[in-house]
């Protein structure tokens, strides 16, 4: 006995055939991944190619598309969190009880304090309440503490090239976008290893994306440069300066308000659907009556309710600016400003 296991000339056939079979197995499963593999690098490259004329019609030179897009790779992570947004798949109430921790709100009253003066200046400028702004502030970066938070935040250009390639439903958006953030970075604004942001392209304080840094972005305090990362005071004005153009913010109002609602059916607004109000609807505090913005406002009112949660109004939610998707901001104002 030598130790070695003893193999007859069948045994022996069997074996090699099987190892010969299972090399060729795992071969061809090289060759088709690779494949595929190559087949996905080429599909991308065609895109990136097709995509230089038009951002260079936005004005992108030759070389910031060459530069920006040499090398580029789309991070196709981005297509589960497309699929998977909290918006969609959590109820209203946990959403908000989530979102308005207790964190939230002592920061809040933190950044308050310590932001006063340029809170006050900026309601004096753009005529919207400090405690909303806060509050977005808060919702959107937690006051700036995650803009830059790898666990939370990645490169946007990647993330924007990967939804424009293969989200077929927003194509046109999410290239349109792509090129906005070429434009930033051949203006000179940023560089693209710093443009760091959501899944979705939102970056800095308050989550702008590109369009709305290049369009609504401020620079409020006077560097030479509108930068919503860093000091908050340009991501805090441009968002003031956002909620008036575009979501027709009034000064001294209000986001909304808790309402009691007849026994017959009001359909109300749900994490897909707006909502549409019949009369009965009434304030929860006093007797007034909910009702639509008016005539002349190009706002939208909107009740929202969730299963076991009172039911909210607003009067004043943006069909452009505050799709329904976002749930109000219950309790941040109020929560953030008490003392």
């Amino acid at each position: 006995m030598s130790g070695f296991p003893s193999f007859n000339g069948s045994t022996f056939r069997i074996s090699r055939r099987s190892l010969i079979c299972s090399g060729l197995g795992a071969a061809a499963s090289m060759a088709f991944g690779g494949t595929a593999s190559a087949a996905r690098t080429a599909g991308f490259s065609h895109w990136v190619a097709a995509m230089r004329a038009r951002a260079i019609a936005r004005g992108v030179s030759p070389a910031t598309y060459a530069r920006t897009t040499d090398g580029l790779t789309p991070d196709l992570s981005v297509l589960e969190s497309l699929h998977a947004q909290p918006e969609f798949t959590q109820k209203l109430w946990q959403y908000i009880n989530r979102c308005c921790s207790d964190w939230r709100v002592t920061t809040g009253k933190e950044r308050a304090r310590e932001h006063a003066a340029l809170l006050k200046r900026i309601e004096k400028d753009y005529g919207v309440d400090r405690y909303l702004l806060l509050a977005l502030w808060g919702m959107e970066s937690s006051f700036g503490d995650v803009i830059d938070n790898p666990k939370y935040m990645r490169p946007v250009i990647p993330a924007l090239a990967a939804l424009a390639w293969r989200d077929p439903r927003r194509r046109r958006y999410w290239e349109s976008e792509f090129i906005n953030a070429l434009v930033i970075v051949d203006r000179g604004w940023s560089k693209p290893a710093d443009m760091v942001g959501s899944w979705a392209g939102a970056m800095g304080h308050t989550q702008w994306m590109p369009e709305v840094w290049l369009h609504m972005g401020v620079d409020y305090n006077r560097d030479g440069r509108i930068n919503p990362f860093g000091d908050p005071s340009d991501a805090l004005a441009g968002t003031a300066r956002f909620m008036v153009e575009r979501g027709h913010y009034r000064r001294g109002e209000a986001w909304g308000y808790e309402v009691t609602i007849p026994e017959q059916h009001i359909r109300l607004a749900d994490n897909r659907h707006w909502g549409h109000t019949k009369n009965g609807m009434r304030s929860a505090s006093d007797a007034r009556t909910a009702s639509r913005s008016r005539t002349q406002d190009t706002g939208r009112s909107c009740g929202c309710r969730s299963a076991g949660a009172p039911p909210f109004w607003s009067d004043r939610i943006s069909v452009r600016s505050m799709p329904i998707t976002r749930p109000p901001l219950t309790a941040f104002p109020s929560s953030i400003s008490a003392t």
